[in-house]
Protein backbone atom coordinates (compact mmCIF):
# COMPACT_ATOMS: atom_id res chain seq x y z
CA UNK A 1 0.00 0.00 0.00
CA UNK A 2 1.42 3.57 -0.90
CA UNK A 3 2.36 5.65 1.92
CA UNK A 4 -0.43 8.24 0.86
CA UNK A 5 -3.15 5.44 1.35
CA UNK A 6 -1.81 4.36 4.45
CA UNK A 7 -1.94 8.34 5.81
CA UNK A 8 -5.66 8.64 4.63
CA UNK A 9 -6.72 5.56 6.31
CA UNK A 10 -5.09 6.35 9.40
CA UNK A 11 -7.03 9.47 9.16
CA UNK A 12 -10.19 8.03 8.29
CA UNK A 13 -9.94 5.30 11.15
CA UNK A 14 -9.34 8.38 13.83
CA UNK A 15 -12.31 10.99 12.32
CA UNK A 16 -14.52 6.78 13.19
CA UNK A 17 -12.96 6.92 16.30
CA UNK A 18 -14.07 10.59 17.34
CA UNK A 19 -16.83 11.43 15.84
CA UNK A 20 -19.21 8.72 17.19
CA UNK A 21 -17.86 9.56 21.09
CA UNK A 22 -18.53 13.24 20.13
CA UNK A 23 -21.89 12.52 18.85
CA UNK A 24 -22.54 10.17 21.75
CA UNK A 25 -21.40 12.82 23.91
CA UNK A 26 -23.49 15.51 22.08
CA UNK A 27 -26.65 13.46 22.39
CA UNK A 28 -26.44 11.68 25.93
CA UNK A 29 -29.22 13.30 28.40
CA UNK A 30 -29.22 14.48 31.04
CA UNK A 31 -29.08 11.31 33.71
CA UNK A 32 -30.46 12.28 37.03
CA UNK A 33 -28.59 12.00 40.09
CA UNK A 34 -30.33 8.35 41.11
CA UNK A 35 -29.98 6.83 37.80
CA UNK A 36 -26.07 6.97 38.24
CA UNK A 37 -26.26 5.96 41.48
CA UNK A 38 -28.07 2.32 40.64
CA UNK A 39 -31.41 3.93 40.81
CA UNK A 40 -35.04 1.76 42.21
CA UNK A 41 -38.70 1.14 41.84
CA UNK A 42 -39.68 4.87 43.66
CA UNK A 43 -36.48 6.49 41.97
CA UNK A 44 -38.17 5.49 38.54
CA UNK A 45 -41.77 6.36 39.83
CA UNK A 46 -40.31 10.04 40.78
CA UNK A 47 -39.25 10.49 37.34
CA UNK A 48 -42.92 10.84 36.02
CA UNK A 49 -43.82 12.47 39.44
CA UNK A 50 -44.90 16.27 39.46
CA UNK A 51 -42.60 16.92 41.56
CA UNK A 52 -40.11 15.94 38.78
CA UNK A 53 -41.66 17.90 36.49
CA UNK A 54 -41.39 21.04 38.70
CA UNK A 55 -37.91 20.49 38.65
CA UNK A 56 -37.86 19.09 42.65
CA UNK A 57 -34.62 17.01 42.83
CA UNK A 58 -33.77 14.02 45.29
CA UNK A 59 -31.81 16.22 47.15
CA UNK A 60 -34.60 18.37 48.39
CA UNK A 61 -36.79 15.84 50.32
CA UNK A 62 -34.01 13.62 51.21
CA UNK A 63 -31.15 15.84 52.26
CA UNK A 64 -27.19 15.91 52.60
CA UNK A 65 -25.07 15.64 55.26
CA UNK A 66 -25.50 19.31 56.23
CA UNK A 67 -29.27 19.83 55.46
CA UNK A 68 -31.98 20.05 58.29
CA UNK A 69 -33.86 16.94 56.71
CA UNK A 70 -30.56 14.78 56.93
CA UNK A 71 -32.53 13.03 59.62
CA UNK A 72 -34.30 11.10 57.54
CA UNK A 73 -31.64 9.48 56.62
CA UNK A 74 -31.70 7.67 60.01
CA UNK A 75 -34.82 7.09 59.77
CA UNK A 76 -36.68 4.60 56.56
CA UNK A 77 -36.08 7.03 53.66
CA UNK A 78 -38.85 6.63 51.72
CA UNK A 79 -36.92 5.07 48.06
CA UNK A 80 -39.12 2.31 48.64
CA UNK A 81 -42.78 2.88 49.42
CA UNK A 82 -46.10 1.98 48.05
CA UNK A 83 -49.52 2.44 49.65
CA UNK A 84 -48.98 -0.74 51.95
CA UNK A 85 -45.50 0.03 52.78
CA UNK A 86 -46.18 3.28 53.77
CA UNK A 87 -49.28 2.58 56.87
CA UNK A 88 -46.39 0.76 58.77
CA UNK A 89 -44.08 3.97 58.98
CA UNK A 90 -43.51 4.46 62.82
CA UNK A 91 -45.55 7.80 64.03
CA UNK A 92 -42.28 9.32 64.78
CA UNK A 93 -40.91 8.95 61.29
CA UNK A 94 -44.23 10.16 59.97
CA UNK A 95 -44.04 13.30 61.63
CA UNK A 96 -40.56 13.88 60.03
CA UNK A 97 -42.15 13.40 56.76
CA UNK A 98 -45.13 15.60 57.37
CA UNK A 99 -42.55 18.19 58.61
CA UNK A 100 -40.70 17.38 55.33
CA UNK A 101 -44.26 18.44 52.98
CA UNK A 102 -45.29 21.34 55.62
CA UNK A 103 -41.74 22.89 53.86
CA UNK A 104 -43.51 23.66 50.51
CA UNK A 105 -46.86 22.96 50.90
CA UNK A 106 -48.16 25.31 54.19
CA UNK A 107 -51.22 26.62 52.39
CA UNK A 108 -52.57 22.67 51.47
CA UNK A 109 -51.31 21.99 55.33
CA UNK A 110 -53.42 25.11 56.87
CA UNK A 111 -56.47 23.78 55.06
CA UNK A 112 -55.48 20.24 56.26
CA UNK A 113 -56.29 21.55 59.74
CA UNK A 114 -59.41 22.91 58.89
CA UNK A 115 -60.30 18.83 57.80
CA UNK A 116 -62.03 16.41 59.93
CA UNK A 117 -58.82 14.98 60.08
CA UNK A 118 -56.72 17.37 60.71
CA UNK A 119 -58.68 18.65 64.13
CA UNK A 120 -58.21 15.26 65.38
CA UNK A 121 -54.51 15.48 64.69
CA UNK A 122 -54.04 18.80 66.42
CA UNK A 123 -55.61 17.24 69.56
CA UNK A 124 -52.94 14.25 69.47
CA UNK A 125 -55.07 11.16 68.35
CA UNK A 126 -52.33 9.00 66.92
CA UNK A 127 -54.43 7.09 64.43
CA UNK A 128 -55.50 9.99 62.25
CA UNK A 129 -54.23 10.04 58.64
CA UNK A 130 -51.83 12.98 57.95
CA UNK A 131 -49.78 13.87 54.72
CA UNK A 132 -48.10 10.76 53.98
CA UNK A 133 -50.71 8.25 54.75
CA UNK A 134 -52.31 9.46 50.97
CA UNK A 135 -49.08 11.67 49.47
CA UNK A 136 -46.41 9.37 49.07
CA UNK A 137 -44.37 12.08 47.37
CA UNK A 138 -43.62 10.15 44.48
CA UNK A 139 -47.12 9.92 42.48
CA UNK A 140 -47.47 11.49 39.18
CA UNK A 141 -49.86 14.91 38.95
CA UNK A 142 -53.16 14.54 40.43
CA UNK A 143 -54.53 15.13 36.83
CA UNK A 144 -52.84 11.96 36.16
CA UNK A 145 -55.16 8.96 35.99
CA UNK A 146 -52.14 6.75 37.54
CA UNK A 147 -52.04 8.74 40.47
CA UNK A 148 -54.29 6.83 43.32
CA UNK A 149 -55.73 10.23 44.66
CA UNK A 150 -57.25 11.25 40.79
CA UNK A 151 -60.94 11.94 40.72
CA UNK A 152 -61.90 8.73 39.52
CA UNK A 153 -60.26 6.68 41.90
CA UNK A 154 -60.01 9.21 44.93
CA UNK A 155 -62.86 7.26 46.46
CA UNK A 156 -61.03 3.91 46.67
CA UNK A 157 -58.41 5.74 49.20
CA UNK A 158 -60.95 6.98 51.30
CA UNK A 159 -63.18 3.55 51.33
CA UNK A 160 -59.69 1.91 51.93
CA UNK A 161 -59.86 3.13 56.11
CA UNK A 162 -63.57 4.03 56.30
CA UNK A 163 -65.20 2.24 53.78
CA UNK A 164 -66.61 -0.66 56.13
CA UNK A 165 -65.96 -4.59 56.56
CA UNK A 166 -67.00 -5.85 53.56
CA UNK A 167 -65.66 -5.54 50.26
CA UNK A 168 -69.18 -4.69 48.61
CA UNK A 169 -68.98 -1.68 51.36
CA UNK A 170 -66.47 -0.18 50.18
CA UNK A 171 -66.92 -0.52 46.48
CA UNK A 172 -70.11 1.50 47.66
CA UNK A 173 -68.02 4.53 49.02
CA UNK A 174 -65.46 4.05 46.41
CA UNK A 175 -68.25 4.61 43.81
CA UNK A 176 -70.34 7.56 45.74
CA UNK A 177 -66.86 9.60 46.06
CA UNK A 178 -65.43 9.40 43.14
CA UNK A 179 -65.32 12.69 40.74
CA UNK A 180 -64.12 15.80 41.37
CA UNK A 181 -66.43 17.16 43.74
CA UNK A 182 -64.45 14.78 46.96
CA UNK A 183 -61.16 16.43 46.05
CA UNK A 184 -62.46 20.03 45.91
CA UNK A 185 -64.48 19.79 49.38
CA UNK A 186 -60.73 18.19 50.79
CA UNK A 187 -59.41 21.20 49.11
CA UNK A 188 -62.00 23.57 51.02
CA UNK A 189 -64.58 24.85 48.08
CA UNK A 190 -67.75 24.40 48.36
CA UNK A 191 -69.17 22.31 45.70
CA UNK A 192 -73.36 23.68 45.84
CA UNK A 193 -74.52 27.03 45.31
CA UNK A 194 -75.38 29.57 42.88
CA UNK A 195 -72.27 31.79 41.77
CA UNK A 196 -70.70 33.61 44.36
CA UNK A 197 -72.85 32.49 46.66
CA UNK A 198 -72.13 29.09 47.98
CA UNK A 199 -74.12 26.72 50.57
CA UNK A 200 -71.89 27.56 52.93
CA UNK A 201 -71.86 31.24 52.72
CA UNK A 202 -76.06 30.95 53.39
CA UNK A 203 -75.10 28.57 56.78
CA UNK A 204 -72.45 30.76 58.19
CA UNK A 205 -74.50 34.17 57.47
CA UNK A 206 -77.79 32.53 59.45
CA UNK A 207 -76.36 31.46 62.59
CA UNK A 208 -74.28 34.89 62.54
CA UNK A 209 -77.62 36.70 62.27
CA UNK A 210 -79.93 34.26 64.33
CA UNK A 211 -76.96 34.63 67.36
CA UNK A 212 -76.31 38.34 67.01
CA UNK A 213 -80.68 38.75 67.23
CA UNK A 214 -81.47 36.07 69.55
CA UNK A 215 -78.37 37.18 71.59
CA UNK A 216 -78.90 41.06 71.12
CA UNK A 217 -82.39 40.59 72.16
CA UNK A 218 -81.43 39.05 75.18
CA UNK A 219 -79.28 41.52 76.19
CA UNK A 220 -81.33 43.75 75.80
CA UNK A 221 -84.44 42.06 77.92
CA UNK A 222 -82.44 41.74 80.94
CA UNK A 223 -80.46 45.51 80.41
CA UNK A 224 -84.76 46.12 80.87
CA UNK A 225 -85.60 43.80 83.39
CA UNK A 226 -82.94 44.52 86.04
CA UNK A 227 -83.66 47.28 87.44
CA UNK A 228 -87.48 46.50 87.76
CA UNK A 229 -86.45 43.08 89.75
CA UNK A 230 -83.67 45.66 91.83
CA UNK A 231 -87.11 47.19 93.10
CA UNK A 232 -88.96 44.47 93.38
CA UNK A 233 -86.56 43.02 95.75
CA UNK A 234 -86.01 45.99 97.65
CA UNK A 235 -90.25 46.20 97.90
CA UNK A 236 -90.44 42.90 98.93
CA UNK A 237 -87.14 41.15 100.76
CA UNK A 238 -89.10 38.99 102.69
CA UNK A 239 -88.88 35.38 101.70
CA UNK A 240 -92.52 34.38 99.89
CA UNK A 241 -93.99 31.03 100.73
CA UNK A 242 -92.61 28.21 98.85
CA UNK A 243 -95.04 26.09 96.21
CA UNK A 244 -94.51 22.87 94.33
CA UNK A 245 -92.78 23.51 91.14
CA UNK A 246 -90.69 20.29 90.13
CA UNK A 247 -91.34 16.70 91.01
CA UNK A 248 -88.89 14.44 91.70
CA UNK A 249 -88.17 12.63 88.42
CA UNK A 250 -88.35 16.01 86.74
CA UNK A 251 -85.31 17.32 89.03
CA UNK A 252 -83.71 13.87 88.02
CA UNK A 253 -84.31 15.01 84.25
CA UNK A 254 -82.86 18.49 84.64
CA UNK A 255 -79.89 17.31 86.47
CA UNK A 256 -79.42 15.04 83.71
CA UNK A 257 -79.60 17.22 81.32
CA UNK A 258 -77.49 19.68 82.63
CA UNK A 259 -74.25 17.75 83.02
CA UNK A 260 -74.79 16.27 80.05
CA UNK A 261 -74.91 19.29 77.65
CA UNK A 262 -72.02 20.94 80.12
CA UNK A 263 -69.91 17.88 78.97
CA UNK A 264 -71.39 18.01 75.57
CA UNK A 265 -70.36 21.40 75.12
CA UNK A 266 -67.05 21.39 76.98
CA UNK A 267 -65.73 17.95 75.19
CA UNK A 268 -67.11 19.80 71.78
CA UNK A 269 -65.78 23.09 71.82
CA UNK A 270 -62.18 21.43 72.15
CA UNK A 271 -62.52 19.65 68.47
CA UNK A 272 -64.05 23.20 67.34
CA UNK A 273 -61.12 24.82 68.15
CA UNK A 274 -58.34 22.27 68.37
CA UNK A 275 -55.00 24.61 67.88
CA UNK A 276 -56.30 26.51 71.77
CA UNK A 277 -55.33 26.18 74.88
CA UNK A 278 -58.33 25.28 76.01
CA UNK A 279 -58.52 22.06 73.77
CA UNK A 280 -54.58 21.34 75.15
CA UNK A 281 -56.14 21.69 78.46
CA UNK A 282 -58.94 19.25 78.50
CA UNK A 283 -57.28 16.62 76.27
CA UNK A 284 -54.65 16.36 79.05
CA UNK A 285 -57.54 16.58 81.47
CA UNK A 286 -59.33 13.68 80.01
CA UNK A 287 -56.00 11.70 79.31
CA UNK A 288 -56.12 11.73 75.80
CA UNK A 289 -58.05 12.35 72.53
CA UNK A 290 -59.51 9.29 72.09
CA UNK A 291 -61.25 9.69 75.73
CA UNK A 292 -62.53 13.24 74.54
CA UNK A 293 -63.85 11.42 71.66
CA UNK A 294 -65.48 9.19 74.24
CA UNK A 295 -66.84 11.06 76.55
CA UNK A 296 -68.23 13.52 74.04
CA UNK A 297 -70.08 10.05 72.31
CA UNK A 298 -71.45 9.17 75.74
CA UNK A 299 -72.90 12.64 77.15
CA UNK A 300 -74.51 12.78 73.75
CA UNK A 301 -76.65 9.14 74.29
CA UNK A 302 -77.17 10.72 77.71
CA UNK A 303 -78.40 14.21 76.51
CA UNK A 304 -80.68 12.61 73.42
CA UNK A 305 -81.71 9.38 75.76
CA UNK A 306 -82.80 12.27 78.61
CA UNK A 307 -84.67 14.25 76.37
CA UNK A 308 -86.48 11.66 74.48
CA UNK A 309 -87.46 10.11 77.67
CA UNK A 310 -89.11 13.15 78.79
CA UNK A 311 -90.65 14.22 75.43
CA UNK A 312 -92.35 10.52 75.63
CA UNK A 313 -93.64 10.93 78.92
CA UNK A 314 -95.41 14.01 78.29
CA UNK A 315 -96.84 12.44 74.95
CA UNK A 316 -97.84 9.52 76.63
CA UNK A 317 -99.42 10.77 79.47
CA UNK A 318 -100.32 14.10 78.02
CA UNK A 319 -100.04 15.52 81.67
CA UNK A 320 -99.70 19.53 81.80
CA UNK A 321 -98.45 19.74 78.62
CA UNK A 322 -100.95 23.63 78.28
CA UNK A 323 -98.72 24.49 80.45
CA UNK A 324 -95.25 24.13 78.09
CA UNK A 325 -97.48 25.27 75.04
CA UNK A 326 -96.42 28.35 73.08
CA UNK A 327 -99.69 30.67 72.36
CA UNK A 328 -100.92 33.67 70.94
CA UNK A 329 -101.08 34.99 75.05
CA UNK A 330 -97.76 34.31 74.87
CA UNK A 331 -96.73 36.71 72.16
CA UNK A 332 -98.89 39.09 73.29
CA UNK A 333 -97.43 38.96 77.14
CA UNK A 334 -93.98 39.31 75.46
CA UNK A 335 -95.05 42.38 74.07
CA UNK A 336 -96.74 43.81 77.03
CA UNK A 337 -93.96 43.02 79.33
CA UNK A 338 -91.21 44.95 77.24
CA UNK A 339 -93.47 48.00 77.15
CA UNK A 340 -93.96 47.64 80.79
CA UNK A 341 -90.19 47.34 81.16
CA UNK A 342 -89.80 50.84 78.47
CA UNK A 343 -91.90 52.42 81.08
CA UNK A 344 -94.68 52.59 78.37
CA UNK A 345 -97.28 50.01 80.11
CA UNK A 346 -98.78 50.48 83.39
CA UNK A 347 -98.07 46.76 84.73
CA UNK A 348 -96.25 43.97 83.60
CA UNK A 349 -98.49 40.49 81.73
CA UNK A 350 -99.51 38.23 83.93
CA UNK A 351 -98.13 34.64 84.05
CA UNK A 352 -99.14 31.09 84.63
CA UNK A 353 -96.56 28.26 85.37
CA UNK A 354 -94.32 29.46 83.05
CA UNK A 355 -92.98 32.12 81.90
CA UNK A 356 -93.74 33.27 78.00
CA UNK A 357 -89.57 33.45 78.06
CA UNK A 358 -89.00 30.31 79.79
CA UNK A 359 -91.20 28.66 76.89
CA UNK A 360 -89.64 30.37 74.19
CA UNK A 361 -86.20 28.93 75.90
CA UNK A 362 -87.92 25.52 75.85
CA UNK A 363 -89.07 24.68 72.54
CA UNK A 364 -85.59 26.99 71.30
CA UNK A 365 -83.88 23.65 73.12
CA UNK A 366 -86.20 21.35 71.37
CA UNK A 367 -85.14 22.90 68.13
CA UNK A 368 -81.38 23.05 69.25
CA UNK A 369 -81.40 19.43 70.09
CA UNK A 370 -82.65 17.56 66.75
CA UNK A 371 -80.36 19.58 64.64
CA UNK A 372 -77.46 18.55 66.63
CA UNK A 373 -78.82 14.96 66.81
CA UNK A 374 -79.06 14.98 63.08
CA UNK A 375 -75.94 16.38 62.28
CA UNK A 376 -74.04 14.48 65.03
CA UNK A 377 -75.64 11.32 63.65
CA UNK A 378 -74.13 12.21 60.46
CA UNK A 379 -70.65 13.06 61.83
CA UNK A 380 -71.13 9.67 63.94
CA UNK A 381 -71.63 7.04 61.50
CA UNK A 382 -69.83 8.93 58.55
CA UNK A 383 -69.14 5.62 56.75
CA UNK A 384 -72.83 5.47 56.16
CA UNK A 385 -72.85 9.07 55.04
CA UNK A 386 -70.07 9.35 52.97
CA UNK A 387 -71.52 6.03 50.88
CA UNK A 388 -74.86 8.05 50.08
CA UNK A 389 -73.70 11.76 50.43
CA UNK A 390 -71.51 13.65 48.70
CA UNK A 391 -68.37 14.78 51.55
CA UNK A 392 -70.07 18.16 50.95
CA UNK A 393 -73.07 17.06 53.56
CA UNK A 394 -70.71 15.75 56.09
CA UNK A 395 -68.78 19.09 55.66
CA UNK A 396 -72.48 21.07 56.07
CA UNK A 397 -73.14 18.72 59.57
CA UNK A 398 -70.12 19.97 60.77
CA UNK A 399 -70.67 23.87 59.84
CA UNK A 400 -74.12 23.68 61.12
CA UNK A 401 -73.40 21.34 64.04
CA UNK A 402 -70.89 23.79 65.48
CA UNK A 403 -72.66 26.87 65.35
CA UNK A 404 -75.79 25.18 66.63
CA UNK A 405 -73.52 24.44 69.76
CA UNK A 406 -72.51 28.02 69.70
CA UNK A 407 -75.78 29.37 69.77
CA UNK A 408 -77.07 27.25 72.46
CA UNK A 409 -74.15 27.68 74.70
CA UNK A 410 -74.53 31.52 74.70
CA UNK A 411 -78.23 31.15 75.03
CA UNK A 412 -77.70 28.99 77.83
CA UNK A 413 -75.25 31.04 79.84
CA UNK A 414 -76.99 34.38 79.36
CA UNK A 415 -80.74 33.54 79.75
CA UNK A 416 -80.48 30.41 81.94
CA UNK A 417 -77.67 31.86 84.02
CA UNK A 418 -79.64 35.59 84.37
CA UNK A 419 -83.13 33.58 85.44
CA UNK A 420 -81.76 30.97 87.64
CA UNK A 421 -79.04 33.13 89.05
CA UNK A 422 -77.79 36.22 88.43
CA UNK A 423 -82.04 38.14 88.82
CA UNK A 424 -82.23 39.54 91.77
CA UNK A 425 -85.61 37.72 92.25
CA UNK A 426 -83.95 34.56 92.98
CA UNK A 427 -80.12 35.57 93.64
CA UNK A 428 -77.71 33.71 94.47
CA UNK A 429 -80.01 30.76 93.09
CA UNK A 430 -83.21 29.56 92.41
CA UNK A 431 -83.08 26.65 94.53
CA UNK A 432 -86.26 24.30 93.00
CA UNK A 433 -83.78 22.08 91.22
CA UNK A 434 -82.83 20.37 94.36
CA UNK A 435 -85.77 21.37 96.75
CA UNK A 436 -88.48 21.05 94.16
CA UNK A 437 -89.98 23.98 94.90
CA UNK A 438 -89.37 27.45 93.85
CA UNK A 439 -90.36 31.35 95.96
CA UNK A 440 -93.75 32.19 94.91
CA UNK A 441 -93.41 34.69 91.90
CA UNK A 442 -93.16 38.17 91.73
CA UNK A 443 -94.94 40.30 89.23
CA UNK A 444 -92.96 40.02 86.22
CA UNK A 445 -90.82 37.92 87.31
CA UNK A 446 -88.58 35.86 85.11
CA UNK A 447 -87.29 33.10 87.52
CA UNK A 448 -87.60 29.22 87.70
CA UNK A 449 -86.25 26.41 85.58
Amino acid sequence: MQPRNVIISMLLCLVGMVFPMGMAHALEPDIPDWMQLGGSRSQVAWAASVHAKEGVKCIACHGEGSEPLSSLKEAEKPQAWDRDEVSRIEPKKRKEYDALCARCHQGAVENFYRTFHGKHALLGKQNIPTCSYCHLGHEAALSAQMNPLHADTLGRVCAGCHGGSSEQERQVMALNLAGSGTGKTLYGKDQFGLGALRIGHLIDGFYLALIALVIGFLVFYIYLDLPVALRERRASPATKPHIRHLTTGQRVQHVVLALSFITLAMSGFAVKYPDSAYADWLVALVGGADNRSLIHRLAAIAFVGNAYIHFMYYLLTRRNMANILLSRQDLQDAWQDVRFRLGLGQRPAGSGKYHWLQKLEYWAGVIGLNVVLVTGLLMWFFEWTLSYFPYQVFKYAQWIHGWEAILATLTIILLHGYSTMLNPRVFPMDWSWITGKKTEERRGSTSGD
